[in-house]
C-alpha cells in the first residue's frame, strides 16, 4: 500500500473527503485555454552585440540567431520582440520579407531553409528587461548601473527571441558600456582586459 500526503492548503484535503486524490482544479471553470505557439523553426543560438545609450535609457544591438528547421511545411519563424525600431533584417547575407507588428517579427524563411541564420539590426528603450539605474531626487546616492532581469517573458524588450522559460538555446552577449565601466557576467569570457590580465 502507497502512502500519500494529504496538504489541506492545496486541496487535498478536499479530495480526501470526497474519497479521491483529484484535487480542486487549478484553473476556474470557463478559463479560456492558452496554449503555447508552434515553433516550426529551432533557436540554436542567439548572439546579441549591443551598445548601450544611458542617457537615453536605450540601445542599438545586432542580434543574430542561428536557427533549424523542425517542421518541414514552414516557412515563417515568429521573435517575440516589443517596442523595436528595427533598422535591418537580413537571413544568410541576404535581405528578407519580413513583417513587424510592435509586439511579434514574424521573418520570412521560405521552405527550403533546412538552417539559416536571422541578422537584426535595431533600436530599443526597453520597459522591462533591460534596466537603467541612474541617481535621483528619492535615492541621490544610487550608483548608475545597467542590469537585465529576463524571467519569466521580460527578454523580448531588448532582444528578439522566443521568449518563453522553458526554450533553451546558446546564447553569446557583447556590451559596449560607457568609459569606466565593467561588464559583469556569467559564462565563459573570451577576451577582453579581464581575459588578457589571466593568460
Amino acid at each position: 500500500m502507497s502512502h500519500v500526503r494529504v496538504h489541506e492548503r492545496c486541496g487535498c484535503g478536499i479530495a480526501r473527503e470526497s474519497g479521491g486524490f483529484g484535487g480542486r482544479p487549478f484553473a476556474f471553470a470557463g478559463t479560456p485555454h492558452n496554449f503555447e505557439r508552434d515553433r516550426p523553426f529551432a533557436i540554436e543560438r542567439l548572439a546579441a552585440d549591443v551598445t548601450l545609450d544611458v542617457p537615453k535609457k536605450s540601445i542599438r544591438a545586432t542580434a543574430s540567431l542561428a536557427v533549424r528547421r523542425v517542421d518541414k511545411s514552414a516557412d515563417t519563424i515568429d521573435l517575440d520582440a516589443v517596442g523595436f525600431t528595427i533598422e535591418s533584417l537580413d537571413v544568410d547575407g541576404k535581405p528578407a520579407e519580413h513583417r513587424y507588428d510592435g509586439r511579434v517579427l514574424s521573418v520570412v524563411l521560405g521552405k527550403s531553409v533546412q538552417n539559416a541564420t536571422i541578422r537584426v539590426v535595431y533600436r530599443a528603450t526597453p520597459r522591462r528587461g533591460l534596466y537603467f539605474l541612474a541617481p535621483d531626487e528619492h535615492v541621490p546616492n544610487r550608483p548608475r548601473q545597467v542590469w537585465s532581469q529576463c524571467q519569466e517573458e521580460d527578454a523580448r524588450h531588448w532582444l528578439p527571441c522566443h521568449d518563453k522559460p522553458h526554450v533553451k538555446m546558446a546564447t553569446e552577449l557583447t556590451v559596449t558600456a560607457p568609459e569606466g565601466w565593467k561588464v559583469l557576467g556569467n559564462g565563459e569570457l573570451t577576451s577582453g582586459a579581464a581575459k588578457e590580465k589571466q593568460s
